[in-house]
């Protein structure tokens, strides 16, 4: 076997396969660790196991990373570097950064307040169909926090939170501000969002 030009020794190249093997084997056995630690409340050993992990790149780690410097659990509470690791998790994808982040920015944690950046990163959650974010698009419809108060979409995205297993009292009590019509209207569009969102 020959590579660039090179000969390639078969027992060289089962050494390297077994090392990478190995290698990946003990940073998966390492990031299930401290998954497994903070579920079970050992926080410092959950932060030692995974920060590696959340400095590779790893959106999981850095949203219990995130989480540990957020609530104090195992460091000392840190809002700012709460919001660095939620952030380098939203923009991978990772809808529990992203919603987490979202709320730093609706309270102002960690980053400077800004309504709108809140429902960018709650919006990017509620794509997903994560029915916190979607409930917390509701409420900031509902108060005009970062869109302009719009009790039709605060209706869709309750709605769309409850069928996500969310329910909540707001679902029903937002229709004291609604005709009947602006009622079937957010039911339509929720069905709408629905519909475009199972394709994917």
């Amino acid at each position: 076997m020959r590579m660039n030009g090179k000969p390639v020794n078969l027992l060289q190249t089962t050494i390297v396969q077994i090392l990478i093997l190995l290698f990946a084997t003990a940073c998966s056995n390492g990031f299930e660790d401290g998954m497994k630690a903070y579920k079970n409340r050992d926080y410092r050993k959950a932060y030692d196991k995974l920060i590696a992990h959340a400095k590779k790149g790893n959106p999981e780690a850095q949203v219990i990373i995130g989480e540990i410097f957020d609530k104090g659990r195992g460091a000392i509470q840190d809002m700012g570097k709460a919001a660095g690791w939620y952030r380098k998790a939203a923009e991978q994808g990772q809808v529990v950064g992203q919603y987490n982040l979202g709320v730093m920015y609706h309270k102002g944690e960690g980053v400077k307040q800004d309504f709108a950046e809140a429902v960018n990163w709650y919006g990017r959650a509620a794509e997903q169909q994560y029915a916190l974010a979607q409930f917390s698009m509701g409420v900031a419809y509902i108060n005009g926090d970062g869109v302009e108060k719009d009790y039709i979409q605060a209706k869709m995205w309750f709605h769309l939170a409850a069928e996500n297993g969310y329910a909540n009292r707001d679902n029903e009590k937002v229709e004291e501000y609604l005709s009947e019509e602006e009622i079937e209207e957010a039911l339509r569009l929720a069905e709408e969002w629905m519909g475009e969102h199972q394709e994917k």
